[in-house]
């Protein structure tokens, strides 16, 4: 899914229910299927008519999910500041830190049934792994299929830290992506 503003101020303030450590320009910004984001939009008192539209883009097509139109008449709202985590840890060297633990997406078949696979083993033959709290744990994830799929981390957050080899700092962890 990916909000396209126009001409609206939007900004992200919380990512899958965790305040950012600075709020950002969503403006065009992907989520994955179980993202959630919470945003702060800033319309402007002449903004009558804008229109916000959300398309859906995971297929490779561009859906149109939905278009918020401003209308009526304008107010001026009061000063509110958007809330910012108070910590988001950097993890400088994160990029250059070993990896633990390397999964590998791909697709196959099991009796006759499509089905995605982890390492080779397909749910529920996939041995979960055990995290110790507050330990630095370094993934990597490899999507081996021609296809796009959400991964979630179950009742775990995370902060990705590069996509492809380049390093990225989003600012906010979440606990699902594409």
């Amino acid at each position: 899914m990916r909000p396209v503003s126009g001409d609206l101020d939007v900004a992200a303030i919380a990512f899958d229910g965790l305040a950012v450590g600075t709020n950002f320009d969503s403006n065009g910004r992907e989520l994955s299927p179980g993202n959630r984001i919470d945003v702060d939009i800033s319309i402007p008192l002449d903004a009558d008519g804008t229109a916000v539209q959300i398309i859906d883009t995971i297929t490779g097509e561009v859906v149109p999910l939905g278009i918020v139109v401003v209308a009526g008449d304008s107010v001026i709202p009061p000063d509110v500041v958007p809330p910012e985590a108070v910590r988001v840890p950097e993890w400088a060297d994160a990029a250059s830190a070993p990896v633990d633990h390397e999964y590998r997406f791909s697709i196959g078949s099991v009796d006759g049934t499509t089905k995605w696979f982890l390492n080779d083993a397909a749910y529920p033959f996939v041995d979960p792994l055990e995290l110790t709290q507050g330990e630095f744990v370094k993934f990597r994830l490899v999507n081996d299929s021609e296809l796009l799929h959400p991964m979630h981390l179950h009742g775990q957050f995370f902060k990705v830290i590069s996509r492809n080899g380049e390093e990225v700092d989003e600012g906010h962890f979440g606990d699902a992506l594409l």
